[in-house]
């Protein structure tokens, strides 16, 4: 059964006055001038990004770097290698990569890796390093000819991080064709 109040307990309604003139005598509109201080902050911002884009290099932002500072697909050295490969991508899912970027080695590549791969020593002395010596991708210090290269070469270069240990397939991921 509800409760019939009959308005004691909030006190009694304000009756109308005609003199009232609102809490403050004095009041004026700023919507006018904080729309004009809206609109110098967006100016000032317009200017920035002008600014930027002509005296900035924009390629800095955009085209992928490698841990020796070669802009992929972009630098002579790597022209023929549009793509960025991390050697360990679990580095880059750490907490402090935003401050400090992911502490893999990074080089330039041609293609995506379109295949899994992992090293492991054992297999390679069981008869799979004719296997490893071509899916083996490696820095700028290790030789293009892998083909010479030993199962413990390989390791060595492994723990040295000149080379990957393991990759998982992948697929390029650009903001444009060059």
């Amino acid at each position: 059964m509800a409760r019939h109040d009959d308005g004691e307990s909030y006190g009694q309604p304000l009756k109308f006055d005609p003199d009232f003139k609102g809490p403050l005598s004095k009041r004026s509109c700023t919507d006018i001038p904080c729309l004009f201080l809206f609109v110098a902050f967006l100016a000032g911002w317009g200017f920035v990004a002008y600014y930027a884009l002509h005296h900035g290099d924009l390629d800095r932002l955009l085209v992928p770097t490698d841990s020796k500072g070669l802009k992929c697909g972009v630098d002579s050295e790597v022209q023929d290698k549009p793509y960025l490969f991390f050697f360990d991508i679990s580095e880059c899912a750490k907490y402090d990569v935003p401050l400090y970027g992911c502490k893999t080695p990074q080089v330039c590549v041609s293609k995506c890796p379109s295949e899994q791969f992992g090293f492991e020593l054992n297999a390679c002395n069981a008869g799979k390093l004719d296997e490893f010596r071509t899916n083996l991708i490696c820095d700028q210090t290790v030789p293009n000819d892998k083909g010479s290269l030993s199962c413990s070469e390989i390791q060595e270069h492994i723990d040295r991080g000149h080379c990957a240990r393991y990759y998982l397939k992948s697929v390029p991921c650009k903001y444009q064709d060059r």
